[in-house]
């Protein structure tokens, strides 16, 4: 499980935020479109890179692992021939430290990947997004893989709710669907997108309005 040092602790952190989301409820346009309009930058694909850098390992293999357990990444990597086993901590271990290297930074959008819990929950506001699996089917549908059938929807939606679980449980000791662990859960069966924006930056710019004067 990750800690942070003591003096990773102790550094000075600049605000940012945090999104969390269930695939399929829209988490990752809200997470493009608040830092757009906070002229913050998104953090998604771009963590993969620079996890790759740190690593000096192919950007494939990153990506592939990318929010899985070490059992799966175990058996992703047998199928890489030629590349070197990643042993179980390194990919975490390089996603703490390029995570805090963002926050110490600021005005930044990550999405997913635990940054809610590495990140000092004084410096960060922590948002998930939610909705019911017959409206993220939907969203998947339309969006994410269209033309493709309802029962192949079905089991991505499933299998990427289990990998992410299980990876936020094994590497943070946490569940990722207690809402206790963040400072909104929003619903966007309830919701629209922009509306879940705006409640987000309210919510950011409340936080933080004592820590900042330029968002």
């Amino acid at each position: 499980r990750v800690k942070l040092a003591k003096s990773q602790k102790e550094s000075a952190f600049q605000p940012c935020i945090t999104i969390s989301r269930e695939n399929g409820s829209g988490g990752h346009a809200i997470a493009q479109k608040i830092a757009d309009k906070l002229g913050f930058k998104c953090y998604n694909e771009e963590l993969i890179d620079m996890i790759a850098k740190k690593t000096h390992l192919a950007r494939k293999l990153i990506k592939s692992v990318d929010e899985k357990t070490h059992d799966t990444i175990e058996s992703i990597i047998n199928t890489f021939l030629g590349f070197t086993p990643l042993p179980e901590h390194e990919y975490i271990r390089a996603l703490t430290k390029v995570i805090l290297a963002i926050a110490h930074k600021g005005k930044a959008v990550i999405l997913g990947r635990g940054g809610n819990f590495i990140i000092p929950p004084e410096y960060t506001l922590k948002a998930r997004i939610i909705a019911p699996f017959k409206i993220r089917i939907q969203n998947s549908l339309k969006f994410e893989y269209p033309g493709r059938s309802l029962a192949y929807v079905k089991e991505k939606l499933l299998k990427t709710h289990l990998e992410r679980k299980n990876f936020v449980r094994k590497y943070f000791g946490k569940d990722i669907g207690n809402p206790n662990y963040y400072d909104l859960v929003l619903n966007t069966e309830l919701l629209t997108i922009n509306q879940a924006i705006a409640i987000v930056i309210a919510a950011f710019k409340e936080k933080f309005s004592s820590k900042e004067k330029d968002f």
